[in-house]
């Protein structure tokens, strides 16, 4: 045996799937989304400290909306808004603190809005749908399209609403961010709503047609271009 041949091939073996030996096994939609715009994220909280009530007072009214927009009856809060904030809290899914932060002009337009007359003429409506799907390398992180691998990372999260409409999926992002354009936050979030769709279209096993950034603070919403 030649064993300077032998010692040789073993020590300049190199791992096929060396590229995927970093990779995380679970990851989360929104961490994603936040590492994608890091930087914007690490400006908006590296707040001085003067402003830091008001921006935890922003942070606690995006919360107070997205928590009434999880619970609430679309169409009791349609017809009579300050009703519904009065019985969600009533039944302890908003504090009074919340109850008290919400913009109820705001949130009531929102709902009488096309985009929820689409919601409340779905067959199927999904609030807080979770999932956990396995998703490729190329779709969580940059650079990995040319590597040739099988492993898949287990991505876990949940929608705030998807809803079914002429036999498709239709998923709806409620954002709470304080920007200026709703087009700011359609770069921010591409990934995750692209993430969103497939780990969708996995669970339910229904295609995906559209999905959709709502904007709180705006009080718009604007379909998300796929890709």
């Amino acid at each position: 045996t030649d064993y300077a041949a032998l010692l040789s091939r073993n020590l300049s073996y190199q791992y096929p799937h060396a590229a995927a030996v970093g990779l995380p096994q679970k990851v989360s939609a929104s961490q994603i989304a936040h590492e994608a715009g890091s930087d914007y994220f690490a400006r908006i909280v590296a707040k001085p400290g003067f402003l830091s009530r008001d921006h935890s007072t922003a942070v606690e009214r995006g919360s107070a909306h997205h928590l009434f927009l999880q619970y609430c009856d679309f169409e009791k809060a349609r017809a009579d808004i300050g009703a519904e904030i009065e019985r969600l809290k009533n039944i302890g899914r908003l504090t009074p603190q919340q109850s008290q932060s919400i913009d109820a002009p705001k949130l009531e337009k929102l709902l009488k809005s096309k985009l929820f007359d689409r919601v409340l003429s779905s067959p199927a409506v999904f609030r807080e749908e979770r999932f956990a799907a396995k998703i490729k390398p190329s779709m969580v992180f940059d650079g990995y399209d040319d590597v040739d691998t099988d492993f898949r990372i287990i991505m876990q999260g949940a929608v705030d609403l998807a809803f079914v409409e002429d036999g498709k999926l239709v998923i709806v992002d409620y954002k709470t961010d304080r920007v200026r354009d709703i087009q700011k936050l359609c770069t921010l979030y591409q990934k995750q709503l692209e993430l969103y769709s497939e780990a969708m279209r996995q669970s339910l096993e229904i295609e995906v047609a559209e999905c959709i950034i709502c904007s709180v603070h705006l009080n718009e919403w604007t379909p998300l271009n796929n890709k």
